[in-house]
């Protein structure tokens, strides 16, 4: 007889394994609810809603983790970190529903954790990409002459189509094309002059390839002109808050939307970025980003998140995200990565922007494994390459191997 602990980090996994000892489907649909533990954080409740919450975990069996002081009275609001498994969560949220003090609405919340999104899909006007059946690629085609890695190097329209076809070649399932530098301190770039510079690009590109095309900026007229050319997709590194019409240039051309957090402006963005708790800043950046979405009519599933490595972050700050990539989850929407060359990697590296290739492979397959849907890369032979195989073993996309 041999004892032994397995790792057992999705359901997937957790359904395999009983289906190879050979439980009967009808235990199984039984216990998995039973079979992951969960945590969830709930943020800033009263002191009445800690007690009837702790109070209600603790009769299902799960807890909910309150400040010391709750008891005494000395904090008036306390975050709670509520944990269990599945079929406890949701007895405790069950029991909430009909109870005063606002406390439906958390057990609302707590089940909606729970609901189900299988069509894990990227919608863009009439196009998509399955993102349950492989990560997707975005190749980066910057036409600018300052951007901190590849400017100047595509600003004509043939060195443009070259690229943009080496990058298909290699797997590229979307070309996201630039006309503003990004870099810290970059100078700000005029609406006509990125127009002038990014529309023959996308001009061209479309009609010389059948590929879904993005236009990184922030500024909706930009945006908006792009549309003439055929562009499927906004990355706004401004997350719908830069210029108050983007959201609804997104929406009525039912473009993909691409909401980035970014703390500052690229001018000022490094100069002395903080966090109390960095995952949980951006994700109520993201909470107000989707407010603004929501309220101009542009569909979840047009949208993905990218929590904006490099943009305003500390080196700390770029690899907690990464570690905890897995909590923006909470938004049930597709998340998008982009470390490709970034600072972060110099800096732990002491290497040259240029010579930053592995340590960018490795860090994208983490980047997989916690929870990304979509890599943004200057490489796209070498991402394509390893996240086919990250994609293989994790299962995410596996052929018939022998």
């Amino acid at each position: 007889m041999l004892v032994r602990e397995i790792s057992i980090n999705s359901m997937d996994k957790l359904v395999s394994v009983m289906k190879k000892i050979g439980v009967d489907s009808i235990g199984i649909e039984i216990m998995k609810p039973k079979g992951m533990f969960h945590y969830l954080n709930i943020d800033n409740l009263t002191n009445t809603q800690c007690h009837i919450l702790k109070q209600s975990a603790l009769s299902h069996s799960a807890e909910a983790a309150v400040n010391r002081h709750v008891i005494t009275g000395k904090v008036e609001y306390s975050d709670v970190l509520l944990f269990g498994n599945e079929k406890q969560l949701k007895e405790v949220a069950k029991s909430l529903l009909n109870q005063q003090f606002k406390m439906e609405d958390i057990g609302k919340a707590i089940l909606s954790v729970f609901d189900r999104n299988d069509d894990h899909k990227w919608y863009f006007k009439d196009r998509y990409i399955d993102l349950s059946k492989k990560t997707a690629i975005i190749g980066i085609l910057n036409v600018t002459p300052d951007s901190f890695s590849d400017g100047g190097k595509w600003n004509s329209i043939d060195l443009a189509l070259k690229q943009c076809e080496r990058m298909i070649e290699e797997g590229a399932d979307i070309i996201d094309i630039g006309g503003e530098s990004t870099r810290p301190g970059a100078e700000f770039v005029d609406i006509q002059t990125e127009i002038e510079r990014v529309m023959p690009i996308i001009d061209a590109v479309k009609r010389n390839f059948d590929i879904p095309v993005s236009i990184d900026t922030y500024k909706s007229k930009v945006a908006e002109e792009s549309v003439k050319f055929g562009t499927d997709i906004v990355n706004d590194i401004g997350g719908l808050k830069f210029d108050n019409d983007m959201a609804g240039i997104i929406a009525k051309n039912k473009m993909g939307c691409c909401i980035m957090h970014m703390k500052g402006t690229p001018r000022n963005m490094q100069d002395d970025p903080n966090y109390e708790d960095v995952v949980a800043e951006i994700c109520d950046y993201f909470n107000e980003s989707l407010i603004i979405a929501e309220d101009n009519g542009i569909s979840r599933n047009n949208i993905v998140l990218d929590p904006g490595i490099g943009f305003g972050k500390r080196v700390i700050d770029n690899l907690n995200i990464l570690n905890d990539l897995h909590d923006f989850k909470c938004f049930k929407l597709p998340i998008l990565v982009g470390v490709s060359r970034k600072s972060f990697i110099g800096r732990i590296l002491e290497r040259d922007v240029n010579d930053r290739l592995y340590a960018t492979i490795g860090s994208q397959i983490v980047s997989l494994i916690n929870g990304a849907d979509i890599i943004r890369t200057h490489d796209v032979r070498s991402a394509y390459d390893s996240i086919r195989i990250a994609d293989a073993i994790t299962k995410k996309y596996r052929m018939d191997f022998k």
